[in-house]
């Protein structure tokens, strides 16, 4: 129910029951068209508690999402650390570490129902970025990359079965995340429980000016108004929650996390991992100029 629309129903109810002539009005007696304000105030207990609940629901969903991305930043860095700690093959590091950011990066993606992976132009290589865009699971499809290239590696012997097992175990909770995500996106509030709540908040709002108007006359209206900004706006705020994974003002900043903290942590193990790789080989710590592309 818009404001602006509210504002001339609460001017003309107010109207009404103000100039509506009351024979009984010697009497003491509230004017014909009155509401109790104490059975206003007995049914605004009922509205306010669903509503709290509602917004508690959504608001569940928004940090549920915040954890699930926080887990993400972890299990990468881990899963990066193990891969340049146990895996003494430059170039395999590099393909799981970048596939490592791949993960997070498609993970936004597959979230925001965004099928443009242009942000893994300087992540992956040309072919392998083809291959992903095939894909109906971009996600999964990356997962199963560092499957194989954790496998291979435990194949050639670059690590041993100790080493597989814990970078496997990461690869497990990164599952196991995208799965969690997929359901707060996927599982919206019941759509009864929603129709019946705004539809019990609309009559209450409509009635409210005449509950008010007997105790403080054409005050009524500022007060009604005001009363409506606060419960529709705790409305809004749930309907803006609910849905932690787009890219509204209130949303999760996935973008941020990405690229300002996933990316650029990995693209620091990368770039410290080909130092040693370089000062082991006699070229001394600078790297070769190497970028932190990841």
């Amino acid at each position: 129910l818009p404001l602006a629309v509210y504002l001339v129903w609460v001017v003309f109810a107010t109207a009404i029951c103000m100039h509506l002539p009351n024979p009984a009005d010697e009497d003491g007696e509230p004017p014909y068209l009155t509401l109790s304000s104490e059975v206003e105030s007995i049914v605004g207990g009922a509205l306010f508690f669903l509503l709290v609940f509602r917004t508690n629901q959504s608001y569940d969903r928004w940090w549920e999402g915040r954890k699930m991305w926080g887990l993400i930043i972890n299990r990468t860095r881990d899963l990066s650390r193990q891969a340049s700690a146990y895996v003494c093959e430059p170039e395999r590091v590099e393909r799981i570490v970048r596939l490592t950011v791949a993960y997070a990066v498609c993970t936004k993606q597959h979230l925001r129902s965004d099928r443009d992976l242009s942000e893994l132009d300087l992540v992956v290589t040309p072919a392998v970025k083809d291959e992903l865009t095939r894909e109906k699971h971009v996600v999964v499809a990356v997962l199963d990359r560092l499957a194989e290239e954790i496998a291979d590696a435990h194949a050639a012997g670059l690590i041993d079965s100790m080493q597989l097992v814990a970078m496997d175990s990461n690869l497990t909770t990164l599952h196991d995340t995208l799965g969690a995500c997929e359901r707060i996106l996927k599982t919206k509030l019941p759509f009864g429980y929603i129709v019946h709540l705004r539809s019990f908040l609309v009559l209450w709002l409509l009635g409210l000016p005449f509950a008010m108007v007997e105790h403080v006359g054409w005050g009524s209206v500022l007060v009604s108004i005001v009363i409506a900004y606060a419960l529709i706006g705790i409305d809004s705020i749930g309907v803006e929650v609910e849905d932690p994974f787009g890219r509204d003002f209130n949303d999760l900043p996935l973008d941020s996390i990405v690229h300002d903290t996933i990316q650029k942590n990995l693209g620091e193990i990368l770039l410290r991992n080909k130092r040693r790789e370089s000062l082991k080989l006699g070229g001394g710590g600078g790297g070769g100029g190497a970028r932190a592309e990841a």
